[in-house]
């Protein structure tokens, strides 16, 4: 049976080839997709079980703030996380076990269910922030399929870097 650490890893995310950053939108610093050339960000997925918080581990203003949401968005927050299942396009879950290849697509889901979607505001400059599922639309966010590339597996928390 493997160890938590064994289950965590690094990876960027993009949608259809464009990195996933963190913009600054809507008063937060919200998780967006980025029609620049901006570097994607480095995520740390830590494995709490069967689902995963993750973690910012680039560099920057955003570096080890998690991934959570505010009124709908998906945001980096220093005080708390949202806990995310990943799912293949079967809508399987997944863990770092059953993920063979460093490249997948796959779909992030709360915890609770609901599926991540792209809001298109076309007054954002380039800049489309990710949002849970729409209320009143639930399959709206069928269609967002990730790119997971895995940088490195079995990584260990920050604060417990000789964890096994």
């Amino acid at each position: 049976m493997n160890t938590l650490r064994q289950k965590s890893f690094l990876a960027t995310l993009a949608l259809k080839g464009k990195p996933l950053i963190i913009h600054r939108s809507y008063n937060n610093d919200t998780l967006s997709v980025s029609e620049h050339n901006d570097t994607a960000l480095i995520f740390y997925f830590r494995c709490e079980g069967d689902f995963y918080n993750i973690y910012i581990r680039s560099e920057g203003n955003h570096f080890g703030k998690t991934l959570d949401i505010n009124d709908q968005y998906i945001i980096a927050n220093s005080a708390k996380a949202t806990g995310f299942t990943i799912l293949n396009t079967d809508g399987k879950t997944l863990t770092l076990d059953s993920l063979s290849s460093n490249n997948e697509n796959i779909y992030l889901q709360t915890r609770n269910g609901k599926r991540l979607f792209l809001e298109v505001d076309w007054s954002r400059e380039g800049y489309f922030p990710l949002r849970i599922s729409h209320p009143l639309n639930p399959t709206i966010d069928h269609q967002m399929i990730l790119s997971l590339n895995i940088l490195e597996r079995n990584t260990p928390y920050l604060g417990f870097p000789d964890e096994i």
